[in-house]
């Protein structure tokens, strides 16, 4: 016979594995976005950094808003079209979102192409202009790709779509970048590459994609265009005010502050965002688990899950966290000298990604369960809390007043939708297995921190690996010593699983 548990101890599994790969995929595109920067602030001085970085800010929040938020929409529809076998409604559904997210892409483009001049005239930055019209020419065949990646998502093909937008993406924009620079292009090389880079990868997306949706199976119930932004048009303005939330401190720097400023703090703001790519995994792989069994009523299992989900994502968050903590001069020291005045900012960004992991996947419960209204009201609160506090506090402490004011904002941002969802689901992530983790971070830090200011100055490439081999071995040995529980063990079995090419 079977228990009530094995539903969820399946489930987890099966989250565990996509998790698995996510977060491997994560850990490679965590790789190629420090190298990039590294890379830009090694080959370009620093003011061109501060406009290359502000110029992709402006540009990532401009893809966001030409996809309408239809990626949440086709993921949404595609898990539970999957789940009923429906794979040739899956096919229409997404060919349906990407002829919306083609038209306003386009306008989008012819829009950003226009109004370049007084946006550099805005941050008197007159090299904007240029790179701002040159990725521009992204927006299209990026929107195309992520339509088509939201729906490999919801059916669970996770492997292909982690290849194409943590992998393919990010190596052949390093790549491209790399040449360019070199060879003396400037910061419009930056820009060229941005843009090959989104060309390389649509293809793959539509191969995988097709492959995954074979032609001339009988033609099942698709989700319409009007559907779509009836679920979609939402979530939208959601999407929108939270990637201006999470870049109002750079934009906000750039009016108001030099673009070497800008620079420095990207690198900060690039290296802490490092330990978001768990809790961002375990969600994208979480998020259509969530639609289908919230759907279905399943609200039990749901609970179970929400809590093992974000025991994990703090498990594994809380390490990066530490090692952020302890390392910020020497890791920003890889980027250039200069930018080790940004050590400050990086430990108060680090701080902000804990309180994101300890708050579970709250975000995605309240968007994946169809409460757009409150995460709108989330996100437009934490908004307008965080450009007031910029404004407040960048004049008077800089890049420190910037990472201050981001992580009031992301934590009141946090704790509304953890209360959210407490109070509208009936659920909350936590158990006792928290106190594991959090207690062995903890001791560990304060261990590898004591035993770092005992030892004195370092080198900074051999403090990085004496420092992270150190609390590394303290961190898993007391986890080791405080017990590994049997849902432990059906995760760790899981992922490696599919590291290893197994199905879990």
């Amino acid at each position: 016979m079977s228990t009530p548990h094995e539903p969820v101890s399946k489930d987890l599994q099966s989250i565990a594995g996509g998790t698995g790969l996510s977060m491997a995929g994560r850990v490679v595109n965590g790789g190629l976005s420090f190298v990039y920067g590294v890379l830009i602030a090694r080959l370009l001085d620093l003011h061109s950094v501060g406009v290359v970085m502000l110029a992709l800010t402006v540009i990532r929040i401009a893809e966001f808003v030409a996809r309408m938020g239809l990626e949440l929409g086709v993921l949404h529809h595609a898990a539970i079209l999957a789940g009923k076998a429906n794979l040739s409604g899956v096919r229409a559904t997404v060919r349906n979102g990407v002829r919306l997210v083609t038209v306003s892409s386009v306008v989008l483009a012819l829009a950003l192409a226009v109004g370049a001049a007084p946006m550099a005239a805005a941050f008197n930055m007159p090299e904007l202009a240029g790179l701002v019209r040159i990725l521009s020419f992204s927006l299209l065949p990026g929107a195309v790709t992520m339509i088509l990646l939201a729906g490999l998502l919801g059916m669970k093909h996770y492997g292909s779509n982690i290849i194409c937008e943590r992998m393919v993406l990010p190596a052949a924009n390093l790549a491209l970048c790399s040449a360019l620079l070199l060879a003396g292009v400037g910061i419009a090389g930056a820009g060229i590459a941005y843009v090959a880079a989104a060309l390389i990868t649509l293809p793959l997306a539509a191969h995988y994609f097709n492959r995954a949706t074979p032609q001339g199976s009988h033609a099942g119930a698709a989700v319409g265009p009007r559907e779509l932004l009836r679920f979609s048009a939402p979530a939208l303005l959601v999407i929108v005010l939270t990637q201006l939330l999470f870049w109002a401190d750079i934009v906000m720097l750039g009016l108001l502050r030099d673009a070497s400023e800008v620079g420095i703090y990207s690198a900060a703001a690039r290296t802490a965002f490092v330990a978001n790519m768990i809790v961002a995994a375990a969600g994208q792989i979480f998020a259509p688990t969530i639609s289908t069994l919230y759907s279905g009523g399943q609200l039990a299992q749901l609970a179970s899950l929400y809590k093992a989900v974000g025991r994990w994502t703090f498990l594994v968050t809380a390490p990066v966290v530490a090692l952020l903590l302890l390392l910020p001069q020497e890791i920003l020291h890889a980027f250039g000298p200069a930018f080790t005045a940004g050590k400050t900012a990086l430990m108060i960004l680090a701080l902000s990604q804990l309180v994101d992991a300890g708050t579970g996947t709250s975000t995605f419960m309240l968007t994946m369960s169809g409460r757009h209204k409150l995460m709108v009201l989330n996100t437009g609160t934490a908004f307008v809390v965080n450009v007031a506090l910029n404004a407040w506090l960048v004049p008077r402490y800089g890049i420190d007043g910037a990472a201050m004011a981001t992580f009031l904002a992301l934590a009141l941002f946090q704790l509304m939708a953890l209360l959210q969802t407490r109070v509208k689901l009936g659920m909350h992530p936590y158990s006792t297995g928290y106190l594991k983790p959090l207690g062995a971070s903890l001791l560990a830090l304060m261990a590898v921190a004591g035993a770092k200011a005992a030892l004195g100055p370092m080198a900074y490439p051999l403090s990085i690996a004496a420092t992270t081999g150190a609390y590394l071995m303290c961190y898993v040995g007391l986890l080791v010593a405080l017990g590994i529980r049997q849902e432990d063990k059906l995760v760790v079995g899981a992922i490696l699983g599919k590291l290893r090419g197994r199905s879990a």
